[in-house]
């Protein structure tokens, strides 16, 4: 688990990239507290490695790097390193194979990487094959992109091929392990976060207006896209390869939909389900570190902890409890009965608005793009890394792949191609706005789309009135860039519970839940892993009918059921409340003087329109409207002031 960054000269013109790639990694040394190294090619020599012994922050010079003729260079990468396995020489990298062709500067973790190497073995490779990244490599040297398909685990990883000149780069099948990177004035630049691509000085923070305008829809704009002008990420299950002047990227993997056994029974599938997570938790607990659990209460993360705790005795878990929260949300007693149940190190953190406010801008340079709402997680990534863990399981995933959000069983496919309700929902949502979410379900064109509407922030109508007409009169929308995004015309899903259970992976939990629990658990040199994102428990869960998931009203009926051999009553029978700050009580006491002293500074920016964003507040205060739309608008002033971004 570290962090990567790394510069081509695409148009192999020689250049100084040392002094920017220097600026990165100091950038994002809080990723990889325990080490860094950096590797070079000029068009002069083969290239050189240098690591930490050199380290420039360990002299008041960095000699080798400095002396040499930088303006030589026409490609270089950066690693910080936050040691998990193999703490020693072994796991430090940039790495190259013996013979210099290839070198790898990669970021995650891989759990089968012991299986991999003795098939490297089998195949002739005698090495010792100590840690996971000399594996990633010479999998590559022997496989190329084909490597892909063997992996199970987390990554982004960048592979310098000396001899062909080129850069292969790739994503996890989620997206856990970050990858960002611009193509600007003849240059290719990538990095783990978006702060670290803008510490290289050769690209300023720019707006992206149509980007942003859809980033209010879901809270972060939809991957590829970011709310930045010319950053992009590399989207879950794709790798691209950099050669000269081309940028080509090709997806490897996506949720394997339309694969429903109709005729499996229950047994079975709890059965599998059991098997696949005691396999998967078994994976993660493997590290050279002491590893811990998140755990806030709900199903999810106290069956993981649960799990864990059978593999790993007195494992540590840690439980997030907010001062000042609404009565019915706390899940502490829920958390507090499973930990006495399965003998688990239990450890309580209370947080009131003053630790928020005391580290909000640190929050937000986290979240590197607005956010409609104070997610827990940097409280508690802080909580757990001061007791010494530097690894820890999350129950994130069970709602997504169990539908957790939905309360109703399958409907025919039929039924979002029909516009039986549209008419109706059309002619009273004028007069009526409780109607407009009706009339927008109705008319979804892909029931992929409904989730979307379910899940979204600000509808287009919403947007569309805040936004000045200088944006809104492109006609740029929303759901329409969801949909061409995730190229939902060309998916085929066997109803439309699985294809909405696509779409809370690919854009909720892909593009804004993994996305800030790296950012924030990486900001305290904490890794972060995911028993229910295993592919073989998301082939799984995507193999079970329908049926399986929702059952009389019951959400995640299957996976409640193998709940119940684990769990306290407490937490099977305790209502869904999820895992979250009390923000609208917040915003209404302790945080209200600093919320209207950003919506009044808001108000003075280009993109919106000061006296919607009046109503909006007003109404919000009114009981009309959620806390997350006031919010995101707070949200969006400490960001572009952060960021330094103009309208």
């Amino acid at each position: 688990m570290c962090g990567i960054a790394g510069i081509v000269s695409v148009d192999n013109t020689p250049r100084e990239i040392t002094a920017p790639l220097l600026s990165m990694a100091q950038a994002m040394a809080h990723r990889g507290p325990d080490d860094e190294g950096f590797y070079f090619i000029t068009d002069t020599k083969n290239g050189a490695r240098y690591d930490s012994q050199h380290s420039f922050r360990s002299q008041n010079a960095f000699p080798d790097i400095q002396s040499k003729d930088s303006t030589h260079d026409i490609f270089g990468m950066a690693h910080r390193r936050l040691s998990i396995i193999a703490p020693g020489e072994d796991g430090r990298q940039p790495l190259s194979t013996e013979d210099g062709r290839y070198t790898i500067c990669y970021n995650g973790e891989i759990y089968n990487f012991a299986d991999i190497a003795a098939e490297l073995r089998s195949n002739g490779i005698n090495r010792p094959f100590v840690s996971d990244t000399e594996v990633l490599l010479y999998a590559y040297a022997l496989w190329g992109e084909a490597m892909l398909e063997k992996l199970n685990g987390m990554f982004a990883l960048a592979i310098w091929d000396h001899s062909a000149r080129t850069l292969f780069c790739a994503r996890d099948r989620i997206g856990i392990k970050p990858f960002y990177y611009f193509k600007k004035d003849g240059v290719f630049v990538f990095a783990s976060d978006i702060k670290t691509l803008l510490a290289s000085g050769l690209i300023a923070p720019e707006l992206d207006h149509d980007n942003f305008y859809h980033a209010l829809s879901m809270g972060v704009a939809p991957r590829p896209l970011t709310s930045f002008k010319n950053i992009f990420a590399l989207d879950a299950g794709r790798y691209a390869t950099i050669k000269n002047d081309t940028l080509l990227i090709h997806q490897w993997w996506d949720i394997p939909t339309n694969r429903q056994i109709p005729d499996m029974n229950d047994h079975d599938a709890e059965e599998r389900l059991h098997d696949e997570l005691q396999k998967s938790v078994r994976r993660r607990l493997v590290a050279d570190v002491e590893v811990g659990t998140f755990m806030s209460g709900g199903i999810d993360s106290c069956l993981i902890s649960a799990l864990a705790a059978k593999q790993h005795p007195s494992i540590k878990a840690f439980t997030l409890e907010f001062n000042g929260a609404p009565d019915g949300q706390s899940e502490l007693v829920q958390a507090i009965d499973n930990a006495k149940k399965h003998g688990i190190d239990h450890h309580i953190e209370y947080a009131d608005p003053r630790n928020i406010l005391d580290n909000i801008d640190d929050i937000i340079q986290g979240y590197e793009e607005p956010f409609p709402q104070l997610a827990p997680n940097y409280l508690i990534s802080k909580f757990v890394r001061s007791h010494n863990v530097k690894v820890a399981l999350s129950g994130l995933g069970g709602d997504e792949l169990f539908a957790g959000y939905y309360y109703y069983d399958s409907l025919p496919k039929s039924y979002w191609k029909s516009k039986i309700f549209a008419p109706a929902a059309g002619l009273v949502q004028d007069h009526c706005p409780q109607y407009k979410l009706l009339a927008q379900l109705s008319r979804a064109s892909h029931p992929g789309l409904m989730e979307l509407i379910g899940q979204q922030f600000y509808a287009d109508h919403d947007k569309k009135n805040l936004f000045n007409p200088d944006v809104t009169s492109r006609g740029i929308n929303s759901l329409d860039a969801f949909a061409r995004l995730y190229n939902l015309k060309n998916k085929d899903f066997t109803d439309h519970v699985e294809a909405m259970s696509y779409m809370n992976l690919k854009n909720y939990l892909g593009n804004h839940h993994v996305y800030r629990v790296d950012q924030f658990t990486m900001r305290f040199g904490l890794e972060s892993r995911f028993p229910f994102l295993d592919h073989n428990v998301i082939a799984a869960a995507f193999q079970m009918p329908t049926r399986m998931k929702l059952r009389a009203g019951r959400q995640k009926w299957i996976l409640k059921q193998l709940a119940a051999r684990y769990l306290p009553e407490s937490c099977l029978t305790m209502p869904k409340k999820g895992f979250g700050i009390p923000l609208d009580n917040w915003m209404r006491g302790d945080l209200a003087d600093f919320m209207h002293e950003h919506i009044e500074s808001l108000k003075q920016w280009g993109p919106f329109r000061p006296q919607e964003i009046d109503r909006l507040v007003s109404e919000w205060k009114q009981g009309k409207r959620p806390y997350t739309q006031p919010w995101m608008l707070v949200s969006i002033d400490l960001w572009r002031k952060s960021f330094k971004i103009d309208a």
